[in-house]
């Protein structure tokens, strides 16, 4: 990879090949911990706003041990899940 034109921290396409095109310019980061009930809305609100705003972005939730299905909510609302290890 050429490092002066591709950014190698930018997010992989689905085929794990960096593209321009896919740089993330704007990230939301959601703290999560058994939110079934409210983290797709707030996943939806905030890749709305990236359409309307013409930016692209990515939602990152940070879960902290949910039980209730957060985790997957999230995901196939279309946003990368990361796990916290430390509570709080």
């Amino acid at each position: 990879m050429d490092v002066l034109t591709k950014n190698p921290l930018a997010p992989a396409s689905p085929s794990g090949v960096n593209s321009e095109q896919e740089q993330v310019s704007v990230s939301v980061v959601i703290p999560c911990l058994n939110e079934a009930n409210s983290v797709a809305v707030c996943v939806d609100k905030a890749l709305a706003a990236f359409r309307v705003a013409g930016v692209t972005g990515e939602v990152v939730v940070s879960d902290n041990g949910s039980t209730d299905g957060s985790i997957e909510i999230a995901q196939a609302h279309g946003a990368r899940v990361v796990h916290a290890t430390a509570k709080g």
